[in-house]
């Protein structure tokens, strides 16, 4: 007859002369050879007995070494087993402790270990990107069929952040006709336009982001839509600028002065999610005709560019008295100027001077 313990530990065998109990080393284990064996593992798990005892001794690394580790990083933890003795090790394997999920509950699998020989076994762990910066103990427990065991490991990683991005964002309106945006060109938002809200984003952080997504939603607004795809920006490493669009159409009834608009950034790398909520002004007047005009003009006080001809609108450069702006356009009050690329920008007219 056969019989296996509650807890799958043994196994019983009795015949008529004697009953003979075989330790296992758990149905856990069992299982754990078995799925090894299917892929290949070449894992010897049979018993025997020794006239001379084996001598276990365990050495323990990691990669990196030192056991500091970066979140994110992927973490390799090598047991060595070795047998200085004169009788096999039977069955023997480790098992790792720690507080830490990532960690616990790992187990290396050696199985049979002749005299003069050694076994060893890696267990590789991806460490989480957000894992949090300090120490991680852990601790490496041995065991073996005949209770033959080397003295338990302990060792400390020692986790460093992962240097993550960090987000700035600017927005400013494009009306010129380019794109999907229906208007007259001066950047600022007119009832029946549709606009091309571009949002700037700027990685000031010490570390790439990925999948980054860019969401835009009018808050207690009616009359105003959003359209366009979503198109993430895959990578933006440290110090890049990417700029994502999305159209605002608006409708000619609409009657508020400013559209609020929830901008959410959402990145995939760190799970980093940001909302902040931004203000874009309508003007009440119908839109006028930009005069073209090729000149040039002298800042004559400190003064801001905005991204359109209103106060309200974005500033995206500030320039002093004396700096020289080439003019492209006019509206009263207001002169539209060159910036780098095909950017324009528009001053105040009372800050800058012709130059003939």
């Amino acid at each position: 007859r056969v019989a296996l313990a509650p807890d799958g530990g043994a196994v019983a065998t009795a015949t008529r002369e004697a009953v003979t109990i075989t330790p296992t080393g758990g149905v856990d284990d069992l299982l754990a050879v078995a799925r090894l064996r299917a892929q290949g593992v070449d894992l010897d798990w049979s018993l025997g007995r020794n006239e001379l005892p084996p001598y276990p001794v365990a050495e323990v690394r990691t990669s990196p070494k030192n056991g500091q580790v970066v979140a994110g990083d992927r973490l390799s933890i090598t047991v060595v087993l070795y047998n200085r003795g004169k009788g096999d090790l039977f069955r023997a394997k480790a098992r790792l402790t720690s507080p830490h999920p990532a960690l616990d509950g790992r187990t290396f699998y050696f199985g049979r270990v002749p005299p003069a020989s050694r076994r060893e076994w890696t267990e590789t762990v991806d460490l989480p990107v957000d894992l949090a910066v300090g120490e991680i103990p852990f601790a490496i427990e041995f065991s073996e069929a005949a209770g033959y065991v080397p003295r338990g490991v302990e060792g400390v990683l020692e986790v460093q952040a992962l240097p993550r991005p960090e987000f700035l964002y600017s927005a400013r309106v494009v009306d010129d006709m380019s794109g999907d945006s229906v208007g007259n060109g001066d950047g600022v938002i007119q009832r029946g336009e549709a606009v091309d809200v571009v949002v700037a984003i700027r990685n000031a952080g010490a570390g790439a982001g990925r999948d980054i997504h860019v969401e835009l939603t009018p808050v207690d607004v009616d009359g105003v839509t959003v359209r366009g795809p979503d198109r993430p920006i895959d990578l933006l490493a440290p110090g890049e600028v990417a700029e994502v669009s999305r159209t605002l159409v608006v409708a000619p009834q609409v009657s508020t002065r400013e559209i609020p608009l929830r901008l959410r950034i959402h990145e995939g790398g760190f799970g980093i999610d940001f909302t902040d909520r931004i203000s874009l002004p309508v003007d009440p007047h119908r839109p006028r005709e930009i005069r073209r005009l090729a000149a040039n003009v002298k800042v004559t006080r400190p003064l801001e560019i905005h991204s359109g001809a209103d106060r309200r609108t974005s500033t995206v450069a500030q320039v002093g008295p004396g700096d020289l702006l080439e003019a492209v356009g006019e509206l009263p009050g207001w002169f539209q100027v060159k910036l780098a690329g095909e950017r324009t920008g528009w001053v105040e007219a009372d800050a800058v001077a012709r130059v003939q």
